[in-house]
């Protein structure tokens, strides 16, 4: 089977995050994240045990974009990942990345503009819902 893997890129920076190599397990997906902020970057395992899809809380985000009320979260059961989609008051998005490793914590951010949000939640959707579809 060919390995997919989804990368999200700033639009400010040379920073990206990626998800990949995803792995179902019962109900449950298993995949690789990995983040590469300027001065940074860090990997970490995580799954949708209990928190369902991450891209959940993009296609939320993408769906207010105009009507922004608050910020959409996507956290891994155990902690090991956090995502967080802030905006300001001038239209601005930004995925706020939380990854923690034993008693490491790495932290950055991504910005994203309507268009760019909008091809994240559209391609982490189709990434995880055709790795389901491989699984049955």
């Amino acid at each position: 089977m060919e390995e997919k893997a989804f990368r999200i890129k700033s639009i400010s920076s040379s920073s990206w995050i990626e998800f990949g190599e995803l792995r179902k397990w019962d109900d449950d997906i298993y995949f690789r994240f990995a983040a590469r902020f300027d001065h940074f970057s860090g990997v970490v395992g995580s799954s949708t045990l209990f928190a369902g899809s991450p891209a959940g809380a993009f296609l939320e985000a993408s769906a207010s974009w105009r009507s922004w009320e608050s910020d959409k979260v996507w956290q891994a059961l155990d902690g090991e990942l956090s995502i967080r989609i802030v905006g300001d008051v001038l239209g601005g998005r930004y995925v706020e990345i939380v990854m923690v490793a034993g008693n490491e914590k790495l932290q950055g951010s991504i910005s994203l503009d309507a268009e760019a949000l909008e091809s994240a939640a559209n391609g982490l959707r189709d990434l995880f819902d055709q790795i389901t579809e491989l699984a049955q």
